[in-house]
């Protein structure tokens, strides 16, 4: 078998074989079956990273004089 194509995410694994052990000769009949096969492989999802999405707007002070306070967010949401 080869190497998946993949590491994750549906990769193809593939193996070949050739029919010379011996090869149909002087009439013979060639070998049965495929020369080459596939199976998937590696089909776990790829691993999606988040990212942070761009900061909101600052909220309203919690008070009018004094010692207030502003908040603003951002979400994790941006792979």
């Amino acid at each position: 078998w080869e190497e998946c194509t993949r590491s994750c995410g549906r990769g193809n694994r593939t193996r070949t074989r050739t029919c010379n052990n011996p090869s149909a000769q002087y009439g013979g009949r060639p070998c049965e079956g495929n020369a080459v096969e596939i199976i998937m492989c590696n089909i776990r999802p790829c691993p999606v990273h988040g990212a942070w999405s761009t900061w909101q707007p600052w909220s309203a002070c919690s008070e009018s004089c004094g010692k207030g306070t502003q908040i603003r967010t951002r979400l994790c949401n941006n792979p």
